[in-house]
């Protein structure tokens, strides 16, 4: 009994280990330091129920931390504007190159860059987002170190001042992105 009774126990107290790790990595509470980093559907002066709005900060498997702000979390047909904004931390700074040409390749097909419209950081994009060869929205993304940033809206073209206006106060501050909580040696 005890041959059989040790390994179960002990399998069982790993699994109720790697639960309880997994879920420590998980959603965490969004500060107002992460609240002033992502781009909201109030700040492209759009009126938004709450309710269809989803800001969520998340600790990925891989050591990176992620906020996601998107509005509304469900598109209906007769939406005017719907956007997306996403702030990474990087475990480094090579995971970072990668997840910003993840990026790059996932809107390459709808995307037409405008190199004049706002370079950033160490790489940037920015350009009109296509739909069936039409324009019909903005998109940014950009790397500086190991932080990502990726914007997109779709039913409003934004130009080069309201883009400077909206995301240079956020890149700004891109780089202290949960730096009290900093994967590895504490070093941000």
């Amino acid at each position: 009994m005890a041959i059989i009774l040790a390994p179960s126990l002990a399998f069982l107290g790993l699994v109720a280990a790697g639960v309880r790790v997994q879920n420590e990595h998980r959603d965490q509470a969004p500060t107002a330091l992460d609240h002033a980093l992502v781009i909201t559907a109030k700040d492209l002066g759009v009126t938004a129920d709450p309710k269809r709005e989803v800001f969520t900060k998340v600790r990925q498997d891989d050591g990176s931390l992620r906020l996601t702000y998107r509005f509304p979390v469900e598109l209906m047909p007769d939406e005017a504007v719907a956007l997306e904004c996403i702030v990474e931390r990087a475990l480094d700074e090579g995971a970072a190159k990668r997840r910003f040409e993840m990026v790059d390749w996932e809107v390459r097909k709808s995307f037409s860059a405008d190199p004049a419209l706002l370079a950033w950081g160490d790489e940037s994009r920015a350009g009109t987002v296509l739909k069936e060869g039409r324009p019909v929205g903005t998109f940014f993304s950009a790397r500086k170190d190991r932080f990502v940033f990726v914007f997109r809206v779709t039913g409003a073209q934004l130009d080069a001042e309201k883009l400077k206006a909206l995301l240079l106060p956020r890149l700004e501050q891109l780089t202290r992105f949960d730096t009290s909580s900093a994967v590895g040696s504490g070093a941000p």
